[in-house]
């Protein structure tokens, strides 16, 4: 504990300097980013998605992870997680000529990163453990501090979802496939996302979290509509969604479109009647499978 405080009073030390110095807070917090790009071999070509499937089929249990076998299996992680290293994209553009193809490759590379994350960070009950000295917002050490090698650059997590996958795809369904590591977090599916089936995969994890709680409950007697914070975080992306689809123009209009058929007529009647709508705290805890 002592060498903790030691460092954040350096941290703190430093953000004053580089206050007064005007100096970049963000191009000093540098020093303290890890490259986690394992030194191994990775799968070449559309192999990866094979082995990123093979992997979850034995590690994701109801929607946790069992992350004890994941530590067990990281060998194979490792060449999953290499091989974005040495292709996507950028590097061998004629393996994804369909905007499908980048669309699955990026969302399982997000989530096959933040896997091996958790486990090379030994993450134990939330990825907000993942720190640095000093911590300009939640999550920076996990999201923003972690770096790998990515399709013939460098990127940190925030970077590919933000910067890459919401940038290129606007298509809110991508709420729904990607996952952090978290409770709340829309669940790590058993499948590797697949260019052929992508469409029916993504209808499938947006139809989950459209229609269950913790992403949407609603209560008739009470007129309100408890919804994720994923909701509120991303309004615009699903506002723009729904209204590309000629749903509306609202995050319930983009739920109401994806909900299952028996919560369908609920929310709609929630709109008419303007029930209220309540935001649920997230829960940061890890999606780890329950111990036998």
């Amino acid at each position: 504990m002592k060498w903790f405080l030691w460092l954040k009073r350096i941290g703190l030390s430093l953000l004053l300097l580089l206050v007064v110095s005007g100096i970049s807070f963000f191009a000093v917090l540098w020093v303290w980013n890890q490259n986690l790009t394992p030194a191994v071999q990775g799968h070449t070509g559309a192999s990866v998605t094979d082995a990123w499937d093979n992997f979850l089929q034995g590690v994701v249990e109801n929607g946790r992870v069992n992350y004890q076998v994941a530590w067990q299996r990281r060998v194979e992680l490792e060449t999953i997680v290499a091989a974005y290293a040495t292709s996507g994209p950028n590097l061998t553009p004629e393996l994804f000529s369909e905007p499908a193809s980048r669309f699955a490759w990026y969302l399982n590379a997000y989530n096959a990163l933040v896997l091996y994350a958790v486990l090379r960070t030994d993450v134990q009950q939330s990825i907000h453990e993942v720190t640095v000295p000093v911590v300009p917002l939640p999550g920076y050490g996990f999201f923003y501090s972690l770096y790998f090698d990515f399709d013939g650059d460098q990127i940190n997590l925030y970077q590919l979802e933000h910067e890459i996958i919401r940038a290129q795809f606007a298509d809110a369904r991508l709420h729904a496939a990607l996952n952090c590591a978290s409770m709340s977090c829309p669940p790590l599916q058993p499948f590797a996302f697949r260019a052929q089936e992508l469409e029916h995969q993504l209808s499938q994890v947006a139809a989950s979290m459209a229609s269950e709680s913790p992403w949407v409950r609603v209560d008739s007697s009470a007129r309100t509509v408890y919804l994720s914070p994923i909701y509120q975080w991303y309004r615009g992306d699903f506002e723009a969604h729904a209204t590309a689809m000629g749903a509306g123009s609202t995050v319930l209009d983009w739920i109401r479109l994806h909900a299952r058929p028996e919560l369908q007529a609920l929310l709609a009647q929630s709109q008419t009647e303007s029930w209220s709508i309540v935001y649920v705290p997230y829960d940061w805890g890890l999606n780890s499978a329950p111990r036998p």
